[in-house]
């Protein structure tokens, strides 16, 4: 996530238990409003959604200002969570909605500017004491009406390391395919950010009868590592010699023969304690 994307003196939560603790507290109605931002694919919105227990409205799928305004009302003085909110904060009609909704004082009156409310039987304006939660991905806090929502809400940055991500997945009754997540297990060295997504789109590569394989460790590693894993993994390989496995490492890469050896020791040195490969693999020349 670029600078400028992330809030404005936000908090750091790194775990899954933290996250719930102030999901929890939201759907207890603790927090006028809570803002949760961080990168796609872990899992803020259906932890929010789990842990309110059925208690909050859900407004999703980047809805735009007027949906949104037409919701609360419908479900005025009931929690919401307002999911891919970014389309609210790019115009004005969406700031000063978001600014009416987030208002500590109660009741908030929130009101439509013209009287296209009316059409759907609502209207104009309206009183709730609805608390909010917004969940998005990224933040543009340049913007004037921004700072002033981020004053008057509880911001986080939620962003767990790889290993969080991957515990957290073991609690998740939806994924069962043991041999992907232990194999992402056996790899997290090599992860430097995780995405709930890559364990279903590695289940789908399977299905497909891709080398899934590959497509997980392509998204940790760069083209010359990459290689080097790959032809540990690739049973056609896995009892060759040393010499045929740097001579197919050389004919992939480009490299030289002094650069197999070179990474495979940095690799072993600082990334590789404790993984499986490590005890089939020699730094004999």
């Amino acid at each position: 996530m670029a600078r400028n994307q992330r809030p404005f003196n936000a908090e750091r939560i790194e775990t899954y238990e933290k996250l719930r603790f102030y999901a929890r507290k939201f759907g207890q109605g603790c927090y006028n409003c809570l803002i949760f931002i961080g990168p796609p694919g872990r899992l803020k919105s259906s932890i929010l959604e789990k842990e309110t227990n059925g208690d909050a409205h859900l407004i999703s799928g980047h809805a735009t200002p007027f949906k949104v305004f037409c919701e609360a009302q419908e479900h005025a003085n009931k929690l919401l969570i307002l999911d891919d909110a970014d389309g609210l904060y790019k115009d004005t009609t969406g700031q000063r909605l978001l600014k009416n909704l987030t208002n500590p004082k109660l009741p908030k009156t929130v009101f439509w500017m013209s009287d296209k409310p009316e059409s759907m039987g609502l209207l104009t304006r309206f009183e709730t004491t609805s608390n909010v939660c917004i969940i998005d991905n990224a933040w543009n806090n340049q913007n004037e009406h921004i700072r002033a929502l981020e004053d008057r809400s509880r911001i986080f940055l939620f962003d767990p390391p790889p290993h969080e991500v991957h515990q957290e997945m073991y609690d998740q009754d939806w994924f069962n395919d043991e041999e992907i997540y232990q194999f992402i297990g056996d790899n997290l060295c090599f992860f430097k950010e995780l995405s709930v997504r890559s364990y279903v789109k590695a289940e789908e590569a399977k299905r497909a009868g891709e080398d899934w394989r590959e497509f997980l460790l392509q998204q940790a590693m760069d083209g010359k590592d990459l290689q080097l894993i790959l032809i540990e993994y690739d049973e056609r390989w896995k009892d060759q010699s040393v010499e045929q496995k740097y001579k197919e490492w050389i004919r992939r890469t480009g490299g030289s023969r002094a650069t197999y050896f070179i990474r495979k020791k940095k690799l072993l040195n600082n990334r590789m304690r404790g993984h499986p490969l490590v005890g089939r693999w020699t730094l004999g020349k």
